[in-house]
């Protein structure tokens, strides 16, 4: 399947999909866009956010959960699934799950390895409406 190497789509109000092919797709200083479409929507209530990771990407620099850890309360995130098959990547998002328990956060998170398994968890945690 091709997919472009960063793009994001909105599956219903409070859900997003973001697609990351490469490991720049990641840094914080490409999220501009997606920043943006978070912020417009979640003047409307709580996201669902489901990152698919491709393949490429086999580490996660600690700039990426450092600028999420910074994001989940403003733009009021409240799921994160990541779909990787690297377990680097895996790792790295129950360390985000910890980090934000630590900081008493109520912020669903979970790795997965099957898009279609993240999307349908993601929907069922996502906040009421979505």
């Amino acid at each position: 399947m091709n997919r472009p190497s960063f793009a994001f789509s909105r599956l219903s109000p409070s859900t997003f999909v973001v697609q990351y092919g490469a490991d720049e797709d990641l840094r914080p200083e490409r999220q501009g866009p997606l920043v943006a479409a978070l912020r417009d929507a979640s003047r409307h209530g709580p996201l669902a956010v489901v990152f698919v990771v491709g393949a490429a990407v086999r580490i996660v620099s600690m700039s990426v959960p450092t600028f999420w850890l910074e994001q989940v309360e403003p733009l009021r995130i409240t799921t994160v699934a990541v779909v990787s098959p690297s377990m680097a990547v895996r790792v790295a998002t129950a360390s985000f799950g910890a980090a934000n328990a630590l900081l008493g956060r109520a912020l669903r998170v979970k790795p997965f390895v099957d898009e279609g398994t993240a999307i349908a968890w993601a929907r069922a945690a996502a906040p009421a409406g979505s």
